[in-house]
C-alpha cells in the first residue's frame, strides 16, 4: 500500500513541476514583444534595420513622399532634355549626375517590405540608365519604358 501511495505521490509531483515550468516558460515568452514581418524596416541593401520597431503605415507613407521627391528631379529633367541618344556632351553629363544621385538616393532608403519589388526595379532601371549613359546608350529606353510601367502601376511615383 505505502508502494502504491509513493507513486501515486511521485506522479504528483512530477505533474506539478511540469505545470509549474510550463507557466514559467508561457509567462517568459509571452512578455516579449510580438513583431510581425511588415513591423521590420528592410534597408535597400537587404539589411534589416536594427532600430526600434516603427509604424508600417508611417513608414509607408515616409517612403512613398521620399520616393516621390526623388523621382521629381528625374521628372522635371525629361520634361526639358529627353534622355535620348543624341544628347550634347554637357547634357549628357548632367543626365548622368542626376540619375547616379537619385540611384543613391534610392539606396539610402528605409522601405517597408511590401515595396522591395518595386524599389529593386526603380534602383535597377536607373542603374541600367547610368550604364548606358555611361557606355553606348544601350538599355537606356528600355529602362525608361519599365519606368513608365512602374509610374502606371504606382501613380505615387509622379
Amino acid at each position: 500500500m505505502n508502494d502504491k501511495l509513493f507513486s501515486s505521490r511521485g506522479i504528483f509531483i512530477m505533474i506539478l513541476i511540469a505545470l509549474t515550468v510550463s507557466v514559467i516558460l508561457f509567462l517568459v515568452f509571452e512578455s516579449r514583444p510580438a513583431t510581425t514581418p511588415n513591423q521590420v524596416a528592410v534597408k535597400a541593401d537587404g539589411q534589416i534595420d536594427s532600430s526600434p520597431i516603427v509604424n508600417v503605415e508611417e513608414l509607408t507613407k515616409n517612403y512613398q513622399l521620399e520616393v516621390k521627391n526623388i523621382l521629381a528631379g528625374y521628372f522635371t529633367e525629361q520634361g526639358k532634355i529627353a534622355l535620348t541618344s543624341d544628347l550634347k556632351p554637357n547634357e549628357k553629363s548632367e543626365w548622368l549626375v542626376l540619375v547616379t544621385n537619385i540611384k543613391n538616393q534610392l539606396l539610402d532608403l528605409k522601405l517597408p517590405g511590401d515595396y522591395r519589388d518595386l524599389h529593386l526595379q526603380l534602383v535597377l532601371n536607373f542603374n541600367a540608365i547610368e550604364e548606358g549613359l555611361v557606355d553606348d546608350f544601350s538599355g537606356v529606353e528600355e529602362a525608361q519604358v519599365k519606368l513608365d510601367g512602374l509610374v502606371a502601376k504606382y501613380p505615387w511615383l509622379k
